[in-house]
């Protein structure tokens, strides 16, 4: 059988078929956003930054950060006290955080006759314990 004519590849060309595949994706994840406002005791990140700078016509910096990392508390946080973004301070968690990163930077300096160029590969861990003192507006943390 012929690939350009296979019924599976004409299927998903279709516009209206995709647009009902968005339609289903945009309702798992709505559903998803709906389960996430009950108590919590971990919280997941990933981040992906692209790095450019252009200070001076002579120098060119570019380059890419990338972690994953986390924090698991050690008791559940309560989500009704007010914004679910604060849920974890304002109910005084405590708990442990991991976090780990990769930056790849690429640096160039033209000196006039010829061109410098240095490469940095950089990676980063944190680990972080944060106690709040019950009874009280204070906490420790270590790094």
């Amino acid at each position: 059988m012929n690939v350009v004519n296979h019924p599976l590849l004409a299927k998903s060309i279709c516009p209206s078929f995709m647009l009902s595949r968005l339609v289903l994706v945009a309702g798992l994840f709505s559903c998803l956003g709906v389960n996430a406002q009950s108590s919590y005791q971990y919280e997941n990140s990933i981040i992906y930054s692209q790095l450019q700078k252009d200070t001076l016509p002579d120098e060119d910096f570019d380059g890419w950060a990338a972690g994953i990392g986390g924090i698991s508390y050690f008791q559940r946080v309560n989500t009704d006290r007010g914004p679910l973004a604060e849920a974890a301070f304002l109910g005084k968690a405590s708990g442990v955080r991991l976090f780990y990163t990769r930056t790849d930077t690429k640096e160039s300096v033209d000196n006039g006759n010829w061109t410098e160029r240095e490469e940095n590969k950089t990676d980063d861990v944190l680990l972080n314990v944060e106690y709040y003192i019950p009874d009280s507006i204070f906490m420790r943390a270590s790094a």
